[in-house]
């Protein structure tokens, strides 16, 4: 070996600098082509450190020369970036153009299958399924259920709502709550999973038709939740609803005005509920989505009744509860989930 190779220039690093780096080295390749430079810093014979660290006279002339080149970063591993990605800014621009609006394509809605298919036969982007599925997934889109949506909204009335609203929730002097009604059934609400190709992945189902529902309401500003459990909803149930409501809030009715939202079921208008000291405030025909609850109740079906089954009527009863005091035990979670969104 050439000596003048192997020397190791003193202005690079000093000893204890590189000891650092060693002891922060996550990766063994890393940490041996330090400990060998370190090894040769002390005075240890080059032949000795060439014959330790095992690998041949070239690597070892090339972690000399990156250490006095680049110091002890040169001889850290670093992951390499990989090739370039085959699909383009430009190309994923029309994808999401496609998958916002499938009539440009003539189409009512995309499966990955039809819209690899379209894409490499009519926009001529050439890439593999599995690469438009990661791309799909890195840009947050998901395979989902539709939802149901009416089409008889008025958007004026909407419009209208949000501004009184937002006026509402920007005044400290008002505590806003959101009621709505949930309906919990006994047979399980099957959920997505992975299954092996060749069989068919069941769950247990009764048909037995057990149900409670859900008479709540949530104030997302304080992450409050009052709620009652009934086999029925009716202006009785409603009404044992809002006295629930009333005494919860009524140690602070006289500091604050209590606004409860809700929809436009019959028992809400009818004319015989008292609502103390409550102010209702209705929601614009077919506006579930204005109503923040609506988010509470799918997290709370999601969490703990995709694929739970209840036998009796009181096991359901008693998973409800649980559920309830789970979501009640983080009242982060309820203002968090029930955020009003504009």
């Amino acid at each position: 070996m050439g000596r003048n190779a192997l020397k190791i220039l003193p202005d690079v690093c000093t000893e204890e600098e590189l000891r650092r780096v060693m002891e922060c080295t996550p990766l063994k390749k890393g940490f041996k082509r330090l400990n060998a430079i370190h090894l040769l810093m002390i005075g240890v014979e080059p032949e000795k450190v060439l014959k330790n660290s095992n690998v041949s006279s070239r690597m070892f002339y090339e972690w000399i020369h990156r250490f006095n080149t680049k110091g002890a970063d040169g001889l850290i591993h670093k992951p390499r970036p990989g090739r370039p990605r085959i699909l383009q800014s430009e190309g994923k621009e029309k994808i999401f153009e496609l998958l916002e609006d499938p009539s440009i394509a003539n189409e009512t809605h995309w499966t990955a299958w039809k819209l690899h298919g379209y894409i490499s036969k009519s926009l001529n982007i050439k890439l593999g399924y599995l690469i438009l599925v990661r791309n799909l997934h890195e840009e947050n889109y998901n395979l989902r259920v539709s939802r149901k949506w009416p089409e008889k909204q008025n958007e004026d009335q909407r419009k209208a709502f949000k501004i009184k609203l937002e006026l509402l929730l920007q005044d400290d002097s008002n505590e806003i709550w959101f009621e709505d009604e949930c309906g919990i059934e006994g047979d399980p609400k099957p959920r997505r999973r992975w299954t092996k190709r060749g069989k068919k992945g069941t769950i247990p189902y009764l048909g037995s038709h057990i149900r409670h529902n859900i008479l709540g309401a949530v104030c997302p500003g304080t992450g409050e939740f009052v709620g009652i459990i009934f086999d029925y909803c009716d202006t009785p149930a409603f009404q044992k609803l809002v006295d629930e409501i009333a005494n919860h809030t009524r140690s602070r009715s006289n500091k604050k005005k209590i606004y409860v939202i809700l929809d436009n079921a019959s028992w809400h208008a009818s004319s015989n509920i008292k609502w103390q000291h409550i102010e209702p405030f209705f929601l614009p025909p077919y506006s579930p989505d204005l109503n923040p609850i609506e988010r509470f109740w799918e997290r709370l079906k999601q969490d703990y009744f995709y694929d739970f089954i209840a036998k009796t009527p009181e096991e359901l009863m008693n998973r409800i509860c649980f559920a309830i005091k789970s979501f009640l035990a983080e009242p982060s979670l309820i203002i968090s989930t029930c955020k009003f969104r504009k």
